[in-house]
């Protein structure tokens, strides 16, 4: 199931770059390479229907990274083809359950590392005459995809967190300031993953861990329009 997710992600984000390519748009089609610093949890949870148990993984914020192919497909509408990836280290893992006990572990001398990796397709609606004559163009909008989400540890104890590809989004906003014959694009991201299976028969039993995360970012991109 995992290898079908990511083959159909693969398969959106190359559609998505041929489908703009194929507009003949000439001189607004782009491609960027972005660098930015991410922090946000990720919330696991085992649950039958009555009771549950509950993870937390605390991030610390992580280093982001990604690149993207798009193109104008209407006045001030860009379509877009994003693959990114941000890892963050784990500090803390917290524990809840339905009957009421909760605690906290200290993983940080364990070097667990949470990380996800998105496949998204984006639409971004740049806002003209902000700026007159400087050339700066605010944007906002957002996109749809898959994210695989990966939990690696090297402790000696490990409890068999694994990886799992499931549904993302995206929301931003940001600004292109043109530099030379592109632009730098200074944004915001949130994303999200949801009702990913990161582990499958969690601890031997018949039923799975599932995971939502959440991580706000910020980036900086140089995009070469061609």
């Amino acid at each position: 199931m995992r290898n079908l997710l990511i083959s159909t992600a693969t398969i959106l984000v190359v559609t998505a770059a041929s489908s703009v390519s194929a507009q003949g748009m000439g001189q607004s089609l782009y491609g960027s390479a972005f660098l930015g610093y991410g922090v946000g949890d990720t919330i696991a949870e085992v649950t039958d229907g009555t009771d549950f148990v509950e993870y937390t993984f605390d991030g610390e914020g992580g280093a982001l990274f990604g690149i993207t192919v798009g193109a104008t497909v209407a006045p001030n509408i860009r379509a877009e083809a994003e693959i990114s990836y941000i890892g963050q280290s784990i500090e803390t893992i917290g524990f809840n359950s339905a009957a009421g006990d909760s605690s906290e572990i200290d993983v940080s001398d364990e070097d667990l590392v949470v990380s996800n990796t998105y496949y998204m397709a984006n639409i971004w609606y740049d806002i003209a005459g902000v700026a007159p004559g400087a050339g700066i163009t605010p944007y906002v909008g957002g996109g749809l995809g898959l994210a695989t989400i990966r939990v690696e540890t090297n402790a000696p104890d490990d409890d068999g967190f694994d990886d799992g590809t499931g549904f993302a989004f995206q929301v931003g906003a940001g600004v292109q300031i043109p530099v030379g014959s592109g632009a730098v694009d200074l944004g915001y991201r949130y994303k999200s993953a949801a009702d990913v299976t990161i582990v499958e028969g969690f601890s031997g039993g018949p039923f799975d861990l599932v995971a939502d995360s959440a991580v706000n970012t910020v980036q900086a991109a140089y995009v070469l329009k061609f």
